[in-house]
């Protein structure tokens, strides 16, 4: 649920922009994979918290 309002959250900035995908028209375009990694900060304090980061 996290990962979703995160994504959805870089969406609503205009972080991303959607285009459709036409093989004439981007044939040497690459097309990179995403992945969200999820880590605990400041683990060694008391106040530890989580962070995202969005991995291309």
């Amino acid at each position: 649920a996290s990962n979703k309002q995160e994504i959805n959250g870089l969406i609503s900035r205009e972080v991303f922009k959607f285009k459709k995908y036409d093989p004439t028209k981007f044939n040497r375009v690459r097309i990179f994979k995403l992945r969200i990694v999820n880590e605990i900060k400041g683990k060694a304090t008391n106040a530890p918290f989580k962070k995202l980061r969005l991995v291309i």
